[in-house]
């Protein structure tokens, strides 16, 4: 069905798909089936869509390039880029899953919480590739429902490459970690990210409507200590997503019970 519903085109000797689920795909580097891409994008899309109550996506064009380690959304330009062969599901689906991620926070982020926008995207990767091998298994997405191990094993192996500390210290803005993240491009402290991803992922499994709140870290205005800000965009988020913010506050807060 999915190839009947799409437009193939070649362009600056990239390979390119233009499909009707709302985006562009383009291959750089190599000519690969591009059906099963498509498809993928597709599933974890309407995941995505689902997750966050969204009736659409705005469209966007992916770029995976296998020889560039540039790895980003630029929203002005509706444009997600990863980096990924083609033959890796799972690594494309996992990178595709955090930029997605990123795309649908509308604006960019104040420097102070970008740090938490990276460990959030980090935290919707692990969510939705769960729920994309879940999905995998009973869709026989790509006629290979066997498949669905592999992104079950990938996510469990990347789960466990991680940096713990203390996640109280992130409310002390003169925290050793606090500096670390705030400093010029620390957001991107990857193992770091992936332990607060790791903390943030049981609240998100446990409450449906959290991913609702996710657009609205744009909103946060203020540069104010991390409970502050986490209790105002609490305030300009959906009443479902309340308990969930509630939780993450709990994860922050020093001699919480969390």
């Amino acid at each position: 069905m999915l190839k009947n519903l799409r437009e193939e085109f070649i362009m600056d000797n990239d390979n390119s798909l233009k499909s009707s689920y709302g985006f562009t795909l383009v291959e750089k580097a190599y000519r690969p089936n591009m059906e099963d891409t498509e498809a993928i994008v597709a599933s974890i899309i309407a995941l995505y869509k689902n997750a966050f109550a969204l009736n659409h996506i705005p469209q966007f064009t992916l770029i995976n390039d296998s020889t560039s380690e540039d790895i980003h959304t630029d929203r002005d330009a509706k444009t997600l880029y990863i980096s990924c062969t083609y033959v890796y599901w799972s690594q494309l689906a996992y990178q595709f899953c955090h930029e997605l991620c990123h795309y649908l926070i509308p604006h960019e982020v104040i420097h102070s919480l970008r740090w938490f926008e990276e460990s959030i995207c980090e935290s919707a990767s692990l969510f939705f590739m769960y729920r994309l091998a879940s999905y995998w298994k009973t869709h026989s997405l790509l006629k290979q429902p066997e498949y669905a191990d592999k992104i079950f094993s990938y996510v469990d192996s990347t789960k466990n490459e991680f940096h713990s500390f203390n996640l109280p210290d992130l409310s002390d803005p003169d925290s050793p970690i606090s500096h670390k993240f705030l400093e010029k491009d620390g957001e991107y402290h990857r193992m770091h990210n992936r332990y607060i991803a790791n903390n943030l992922l049981p609240i998100f499994n446990s409450h449906d409507g959290l991913w609702q709140a996710v657009p609205y870290l744009c909103n946060i205005k203020d540069e104010k200590p991390l409970l502050e800000q986490l209790r105002i965009w609490k305030t300009l988020t959906p009443e479902i997503s309340h308990e969930g913010i509630d939780n993450i506050i709990a994860l922050f807060t020093p001699g919480s019970s969390n």
